[in-house]
C-alpha cells in the first residue's frame, strides 16, 4: 500500500468517528480548500504565462505613463 492510500485509510478511519455535524464542516472545509488550490493553480499558472511575455521598456516615465493612461483610457 502506498502512502497516498495509507492516509485516506486513516482519514477514513478517523472520519467514522465523528457525528453528523462535524462530518458537514469536514466536507465544507474540504470543499474550501479545493477551491483555494485551483485559485492558487490559475495564479501560478496566469505568472509563468506574465514570465513569458517580452519585457515592456519605455525610454522615460514619462513615456511609461501615457502608455498606461491610454490602456486604462484616461
Amino acid at each position: 500500500m502506498n502512502t497516498t492510500e495509507r492516509q485516506i485509510q486513516d482519514i477514513t478511519e478517523l472520519l467514522a468517528m465523528l457525528d453528523e455535524e462535524m462530518l458537514k464542516e469536514i466536507k465544507n472545509f474540504t470543499h474550501f480548500l479545493i477551491e483555494k488550490q485551483k485559485k492558487r493553480e490559475a495564479f501560478e499558472n496566469h505568472v509563468l504565462q506574465a514570465e513569458q511575455e517580452p519585457p515592456i521598456r519605455f525610454k522615460t516615465v514619462q513615456e511609461a505613463m501615457k502608455a498606461i493612461r491610454n490602456e486604462a483610457g484616461i
